[in-house]
């Protein structure tokens, strides 16, 4: 059982190291808009269904006879957009300001896994704890990537806020939706 044991865990070193090009996205600074400015509109929040959770994370640890690589959360499938979920706003500026509160009780840190994620020039996407005190981003048509997806890096905490601020003189709109959260019951360092 201990050799296993520690398989498992250098397979997982191993895979964390090969990976971290995907979960270490570059950002290029600054502030979100809404810490500097006033914003009209409240945040919008989706709350993860507790219950799927558990059975996901009662899936992962129940086949104990069948090592596998060391899981630290569970994936949930969603479909958040900025025309299904969050707020909306125009700013004085004409820009256009989408904000959106993901909250998954329970959950050590929260990660995001974008399936369409094409930003235009000037656009900015920050992902910050309610708090403010960790804030990642912000993230720009630079993070376009050719396969369209983008994965974000844990974010400790149950709950984060996206933020998003596009141009008003936009080339195009974002492609930007969420098909993925990651819940991390285990507590793994971020």
């Amino acid at each position: 059982m201990k050799a296993i044991l520690k398989i498992s865990v250098l397979i997982f070193i191993i895979t964390l190291f090969s990976q971290a090009h995907v979960f270490s996205q570059v950002s290029y600074g600054g502030t979100p808009i809404s810490f500097t400015q006033k914003t009209k509109k409240k945040i919008k929040s989706v709350k993860l269904k507790h219950s799927v959770i558990e059975e996901l994370i009662k899936t992962n640890q129940s086949d104990s006879t069948n090592p596998a690589p060391f899981r630290f959360g569970v994936e949930v499938q969603v479909k958040y957009n900025v025309l299904n979920s969050g707020s909306v706003e125009k700013l004085e500026n004409g820009d256009i300001l989408w904000r959106l509160k993901i909250c998954s009780p329970g959950a050590k840190s929260l990660g995001l896994f974008f399936g369409q994620f094409k930003l235009p020039e000037g656009a900015k996407l920050f992902i910050y704890t309610p708090d403010k005190k960790n804030v990642r981003g912000a993230f720009t048509s630079e993070n376009n990537l050719n396969s369209g997806k983008f994965p974000t890096a844990q974010i400790s905490g149950d709950c984060i806020i996206l933020e998003y601020t596009e141009p008003e003189d936009s080339e195009f709109k974002a492609d930007l939706e969420i098909t993925k959260v990651i819940h991390d019951y285990t507590g793994l360092p971020n």
